[in-house]
């Protein structure tokens, strides 16, 4: 697969990981570009993403297209609001059960949860996949969403185009 990142250097892709630590936990979340670069038809804006977790019972990676470019605002607007103790709902889930984020508690005790599912849960989860938690007040959210908006500058949202006007010679939707 070729895009973007193709040009990244290690330190770079790194540092383009939306980013979550706190203890003997962390969570590296990064896009490495489109399920289908060339493909403008249904399915141009699903987004690869591939996470890194560290954690006390075993670490593990993912790679998964388990987001679409709007999953990615959508989140990066989120965890703004979260930032400011303001966001609309508590959870932020998405079309794919991979990922999930939620906020628990109040004040000081506010966590930030985050579920792993599906291809993306550890080996040693059971099949409903596992949470890792973190404290807000220990996290970089700032950095994390300003990780997230630079990554979908890579990877922006593409045009849907319906599969008639895609296809050379195929017949014009009657609809349209």
């Amino acid at each position: 697969m070729s895009g973007a990142d193709d040009n990244l250097t290690a330190e770079e892709r790194h540092r383009f990981a939306a980013t979550f630590a706190a203890g003997d936990v962390a969570f590296e979340l990064r896009v490495t570009g489109y399920e289908f670069p060339d493909d403008t038809v249904g399915s141009a804006n699903w987004l690869f993403v591939e996470g890194r977790v560290r954690h006390p019972r075993g670490d593990w990676r993912f790679r998964h297209p388990s987001l679409e470019t709007h999953d990615v605002a959508r989140l990066a607007d989120w965890l703004e609001a979260v930032a400011a103790g303001t966001e609309p709902e508590p959870w932020c889930g998405f079309t794919e059960p991979n990922l999930s984020f939620e906020i628990a508690g109040a004040g000081a005790a506010r966590v930030l949860r985050v579920g792993f599912a599906a291809e993306s849960r550890p080996p040693w989860a059971e099949a409903s996949g596992t949470q890792v938690e973190f404290p807000v007040a220990a996290l970089d959210l700032a950095s994390a969403v300003a990780s997230l908006r630079q990554q979908l500058r890579l990877w922006p949202e593409r045009p849907e185009v319906e599969e008639a006007e895609a296809e050379p010679g195929a017949a014009p939707d009657p609809a349209g």
